[in-house]
């Protein structure tokens, strides 16, 4: 299997986790968040590779950087957007987290140069999302050109050949994420990657159905925690029927409440002063509308599927085993959670990345981890004197 997919994911994390010093006297997570800063990590990664392909210019200058990677994907073959966009990603903002977005790095990537192996890495460490969702066409030909040498444009003509065939119904067809990845690494023409793909297509469309069927069973044995939860520690009942009471359980407050018929929160948590990539797609009940409609995005489930998880498995230590609980339980979650993804087909626990980290670090070293999360949330929301009406005394 590929090796990201399994103990690499998880070496990641212990070797982060050591390697950084936690301080639960200080406010929750402050040193990472407040330090991050996606732009500069993203540009560090763009200027190391364009150092490999020739540029001599310094790395703060994005627009002699801009220029250069951009004379790059032209020759290439692999056009970019537009200048002003590729400075952009330098300067301000990377490509946004979903499909649009992605297809965009993987052009930069591949205007880069990058191998399979490098770009695994610069979505990991740079882009800080997923490398390589093999159940989406475009992604999965991607792998096999950056692993075979073969440029952007030669890929995009085996994605018109494979998406213009007949669908091909195919009761045995792959549905793993990684045994795809596993299968694609293995094939070296063109002919037999497009006719693997052409039959195993049906099944692809499974990992969204899995993941949301995932989420619907979560959601039900996290409403039963609940109220087990609040019985525990305030010996009474509290009502849980549906997400939104659900969400103001697990994060420490009601998102759709009102004073005087005005709503308290002027605005939302996601536009807090936590990190973009831990706001963007943050489960609200808007994200999980999307869920159930099948509009949502594949990190929109993925933060849905690992808050749910975070909770339930902690709540059912407090309930259940208090004293387990005490002693620490990271790893147990850790496995839990990568289990859970990736029967989904998603990628496990990742600690460059700010959500993960998030539910990570209050996993690590909380004697109650879903109080640190809470603790988090005040600090970095709730705290926040922009948040609130004035009506709120």
């Amino acid at each position: 299997m590929m090796e990201y997919e399994n103990n690499y994911a998880t070496q990641l994390a212990e070797d982060a986790f050591a390697n950084f010093e936690f301080n639960y006297c200080d406010v929750p997570g402050k040193e990472y968040i407040e330090s991050l800063d996606i732009v500069t990590t993203f540009r560090d990664y763009a200027y190391a590779y364009a150092q490999r392909n020739g540029f001599e210019g310094d790395k703060s200058n994005a627009d002699a950087l801009g220029k250069f990677i951009v004379r790059l994907g032209e020759e290439r073959n692999a056009p970019l957007s537009s200048l002003n966009t590729v400075k952009n990603w330098l300067k301000k903002a990377p490509p946004a987290a979903n499909q649009s977005g992605r297809e965009n790095v993987y052009i930069l990537c591949f205007a880069l140069g990058l191998n399979a192996q490098e770009t695994k890495e610069f979505f990991l460490k740079a882009y800080l999302e997923r490398p390589f969702n093999y159940k989406n066409i475009h992604e999965a030909v991607y792998f096999f050109c950056m692993n075979n040498g073969l440029s952007y444009a030669e890929a995009q003509r085996m994605i018109e050949k494979i998406e213009s065939a007949p669908e091909v119904e195919n009761d045995d067809a792959e549905q793993v994420t990684e045994q795809i990845g596993y299968d694609i690494s293995l094939i070296n023409t063109e002919d037999d990657l497009v006719k693997y793909l052409i039959n195993n297509r049906s099944g692809f469309t499974v990992q969204s159905q899995t993941a949301t069927n995932k989420i619907k069973e979560l959601i039900e044995e996290c409403k039963g925690l609940a109220k087990k939860e609040y019985k525990l520690l305030h010996s009474g009942d509290i009502s849980v029927e549906n997400v939104d009471e659900l969400l103001t359980v697990i994060t420490g407050y009601y998102a759709r409440e009102t004073v005087n018929g005005e709503k308290l929160y002027k605005q939302s948590i996601s536009k807090s002063k936590l990190p973009e990539l831990i706001r963007k797609n943050f489960p609200q009940r808007e994200q999980f509308k999307q869920i159930e409609d099948g509009k949502a995005s594949f990190d929109t489930i993925r933060k849905a599927l690992i808050i749910l998880k975070f909770y339930s498995f902690f709540a059912d230590a407090l309930i259940h085993k208090a004293e387990d609980l005490e002693n620490g339980l990271f790893y147990e979650f850790v496995d839990e959670t990568n289990e859970l993804l990736a029967e989904c087909g998603y990628v496990q626990l990742y600690w460059r990345n700010p959500y993960d980290w998030l539910f990570g670090y209050c996993a690590y070293g909380a004697t109650n981890p879903l109080d640190e999360f809470k603790n988090v949330i005040d600090i970095f929301y709730l705290d926040d004197e922009d948040t609130y009406k004035e009506t709120k005394k």
